[in-house]
Protein backbone atom coordinates (compact mmCIF):
# COMPACT_ATOMS: atom_id res chain seq x y z
CA UNK A 1 0.00 0.00 0.00
CA UNK A 2 2.42 2.38 0.47
CA UNK A 3 4.36 1.82 -2.53
CA UNK A 4 1.03 2.67 -4.03
CA UNK A 5 0.74 5.65 -2.52
CA UNK A 6 4.49 6.60 -2.94
CA UNK A 7 3.54 6.35 -6.99
CA UNK A 8 0.66 8.54 -6.90
CA UNK A 9 2.64 11.25 -4.71
CA UNK A 10 5.56 11.20 -7.34
CA UNK A 11 3.17 11.35 -10.59
CA UNK A 12 1.16 14.23 -8.55
CA UNK A 13 4.73 16.24 -8.11
CA UNK A 14 5.33 14.99 -12.08
CA UNK A 15 2.25 16.41 -13.28
CA UNK A 16 2.73 19.74 -11.06
CA UNK A 17 6.42 20.06 -12.22
CA UNK A 18 5.14 19.73 -15.93
CA UNK A 19 2.64 22.50 -15.29
CA UNK A 20 5.23 24.85 -13.50
CA UNK A 21 7.79 24.38 -16.44
CA UNK A 22 5.19 25.05 -18.78
CA UNK A 23 4.34 28.50 -17.29
CA UNK A 24 7.84 29.10 -16.70
CA UNK A 25 8.38 28.46 -20.49
CA UNK A 26 5.56 30.66 -21.39
CA UNK A 27 6.72 33.58 -19.24
CA UNK A 28 9.87 33.31 -20.96
CA UNK A 29 8.44 33.03 -24.74
CA UNK A 30 6.53 35.71 -23.46
CA UNK A 31 9.32 38.06 -22.52
CA UNK A 32 11.21 37.56 -25.83
CA UNK A 33 7.84 38.06 -28.26
CA UNK A 34 7.31 41.78 -26.02
CA UNK A 35 11.38 42.20 -26.65
CA UNK A 36 10.76 41.22 -30.21
CA UNK A 37 7.83 43.69 -30.85
CA UNK A 38 9.22 46.36 -28.94
CA UNK A 39 12.66 46.55 -30.41
CA UNK A 40 12.24 45.29 -33.64
CA UNK A 41 8.20 46.64 -35.07
CA UNK A 42 7.83 43.17 -37.07
CA UNK A 43 5.10 43.36 -39.66
CA UNK A 44 2.18 41.30 -38.85
CA UNK A 45 2.62 38.66 -41.10
CA UNK A 46 6.49 38.07 -40.55
CA UNK A 47 5.23 38.29 -36.67
CA UNK A 48 2.65 35.41 -37.40
CA UNK A 49 4.91 33.14 -39.73
CA UNK A 50 7.62 33.17 -35.98
CA UNK A 51 5.01 32.75 -33.66
CA UNK A 52 2.17 31.14 -35.33
CA UNK A 53 0.91 28.58 -32.63
CA UNK A 54 -0.04 31.95 -30.90
CA UNK A 55 -2.83 32.43 -33.04
CA UNK A 56 -4.45 29.26 -32.04
CA UNK A 57 -7.85 29.73 -29.60
CA UNK A 58 -6.48 27.80 -26.78
CA UNK A 59 -3.28 29.78 -27.00
CA UNK A 60 -4.88 33.27 -27.22
CA UNK A 61 -6.87 32.14 -24.10
CA UNK A 62 -4.10 31.11 -22.06
CA UNK A 63 -2.08 34.26 -23.35
CA UNK A 64 -4.81 36.67 -22.27
CA UNK A 65 -4.87 34.96 -18.95
CA UNK A 66 -1.38 35.50 -18.55
CA UNK A 67 -1.66 39.33 -19.26
CA UNK A 68 -4.86 40.19 -17.33
CA UNK A 69 -5.37 36.90 -15.16
CA UNK A 70 -9.14 36.95 -16.21
CA UNK A 71 -10.80 34.06 -18.72
CA UNK A 72 -11.07 35.42 -21.76
CA UNK A 73 -14.06 33.25 -23.10
CA UNK A 74 -16.14 33.51 -19.97
CA UNK A 75 -15.45 36.93 -19.58
CA UNK A 76 -16.31 37.56 -23.55
CA UNK A 77 -19.66 35.86 -23.15
CA UNK A 78 -20.77 37.71 -20.13
CA UNK A 79 -20.48 41.05 -21.57
CA UNK A 80 -21.81 39.97 -24.53
CA UNK A 81 -24.84 38.85 -22.47
CA UNK A 82 -24.73 41.97 -20.74
CA UNK A 83 -24.64 44.42 -23.57
CA UNK A 84 -27.21 41.95 -25.89
CA UNK A 85 -30.62 44.33 -25.14
CA UNK A 86 -28.60 47.46 -26.11
CA UNK A 87 -27.45 45.79 -29.17
CA UNK A 88 -30.95 44.67 -30.24
CA UNK A 89 -32.26 48.11 -29.52
CA UNK A 90 -29.74 49.49 -31.86
CA UNK A 91 -30.63 47.10 -34.60
CA UNK A 92 -34.07 47.30 -34.44
CA UNK A 93 -33.21 51.53 -34.96
CA UNK A 94 -31.16 50.56 -38.28
CA UNK A 95 -33.50 50.71 -41.46
CA UNK A 96 -31.89 50.29 -44.70
CA UNK A 97 -31.35 47.06 -46.60
CA UNK A 98 -28.69 46.56 -43.46
CA UNK A 99 -31.48 46.81 -41.45
CA UNK A 100 -33.75 44.13 -43.53
CA UNK A 101 -30.33 41.63 -43.24
CA UNK A 102 -30.16 42.31 -39.34
CA UNK A 103 -34.02 41.62 -38.99
CA UNK A 104 -33.53 38.39 -41.10
CA UNK A 105 -30.19 37.39 -38.81
CA UNK A 106 -32.31 37.66 -35.51
CA UNK A 107 -35.63 35.46 -36.40
CA UNK A 108 -34.08 32.93 -34.94
CA UNK A 109 -34.37 34.27 -31.25
CA UNK A 110 -38.38 34.63 -31.48
CA UNK A 111 -38.48 30.62 -32.00
CA UNK A 112 -36.15 29.80 -29.83
CA UNK A 113 -34.74 31.20 -26.17
CA UNK A 114 -31.78 29.48 -26.29
CA UNK A 115 -29.03 31.53 -24.87
CA UNK A 116 -26.57 30.35 -27.81
CA UNK A 117 -28.88 31.13 -30.88
CA UNK A 118 -29.08 34.12 -28.62
CA UNK A 119 -25.37 34.84 -29.03
CA UNK A 120 -24.90 33.50 -32.32
CA UNK A 121 -27.60 35.66 -33.78
CA UNK A 122 -26.22 38.61 -32.19
CA UNK A 123 -22.83 38.10 -33.24
CA UNK A 124 -24.34 37.73 -36.56
CA UNK A 125 -26.02 40.80 -36.52
CA UNK A 126 -23.43 42.99 -34.93
CA UNK A 127 -21.29 42.03 -38.20
CA UNK A 128 -24.01 42.74 -40.71
CA UNK A 129 -24.03 46.38 -38.08
CA UNK A 130 -20.30 46.51 -38.98
CA UNK A 131 -20.50 46.31 -42.73
CA UNK A 132 -18.61 43.12 -42.38
CA UNK A 133 -20.02 39.12 -43.96
CA UNK A 134 -21.34 37.40 -40.92
CA UNK A 135 -20.18 34.20 -42.68
CA UNK A 136 -17.00 34.90 -42.14
CA UNK A 137 -17.97 34.45 -38.44
CA UNK A 138 -18.49 31.35 -37.53
CA UNK A 139 -16.26 28.62 -39.80
CA UNK A 140 -17.66 24.76 -38.78
CA UNK A 141 -15.51 21.83 -40.30
CA UNK A 142 -16.15 19.63 -43.01
CA UNK A 143 -14.77 16.28 -43.79
CA UNK A 144 -13.66 17.77 -47.59
CA UNK A 145 -13.24 13.68 -48.00
CA UNK A 146 -17.10 12.78 -46.88
CA UNK A 147 -19.09 14.29 -50.17
CA UNK A 148 -16.36 12.37 -52.84
CA UNK A 149 -16.81 9.34 -50.17
CA UNK A 150 -20.85 9.46 -50.33
CA UNK A 151 -20.50 9.54 -54.51
CA UNK A 152 -18.86 6.60 -53.97
CA UNK A 153 -21.05 5.05 -52.09
CA UNK A 154 -24.13 5.59 -54.16
CA UNK A 155 -23.56 4.57 -56.96
CA UNK A 156 -22.37 1.16 -55.63
CA UNK A 157 -25.93 1.08 -54.90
Amino acid sequence: MSSDKIKLKTNRDHANNEQTLRRLMDDLSFALRRQEVVKESPLIVDFMSRWSALFQENEVRAEFARITTVALTSKFFSKLDEHTPSLLRIFAKRGGAQGQRIRKLLVPLAQCACINVKRECVLKALFVYLNEDPDNLFKEYMDVNFFPMLKLHSKKW
